[in-house]
């Protein structure tokens, strides 16, 4: 029994001294780190205006404005990368989707 409690006496010893350790802070300033600049933002037009502009993209445009993303990607505060295809990958996705059902050669709505 005394050595069991010898063992516990030792054993708290050690983990109050490991509390101490751990616990006790230097006297250190915190490194000051400088201010963070405020972004400048681009000028121009938006990635959907861009899209807009250029009839081989007619069809992704009309995708964006279908799903309510109009004025999202043309938010210039914000930064986005568009892998944006063209008429003719539009048709192959449509026809892809549809299972066929929607052909390659269907008049363009």
């Amino acid at each position: 029994m005394k050595k069991l409690i010898n063992k516990l006496s030792v054993l708290h010893l050690l983990l109050i001294a490991g509390m101490m350790m751990v616990f006790t802070s230097c006297n250190k300033d915190m490194e000051q780190l400088a201010p963070i600049p405020t972004p400048a933002y681009p000028t121009g037009s938006g990635i959907e205006a861009t899209l807009a502009a250029n009839a081989n993209y007619s069809f992704y445009d009309a995708l964006i404005n279908r799903a309510g993303m109009k004025n999202t990607l043309n938010d210039l505060t914000k930064t986005f990368t568009l892998f944006a295809t063209d008429n003719n990958g539009m048709k192959i996705f449509v026809n892809a989707a549809s299972g066929g059902l929607v052909p390659l050669n269907a008049p363009d709505a």
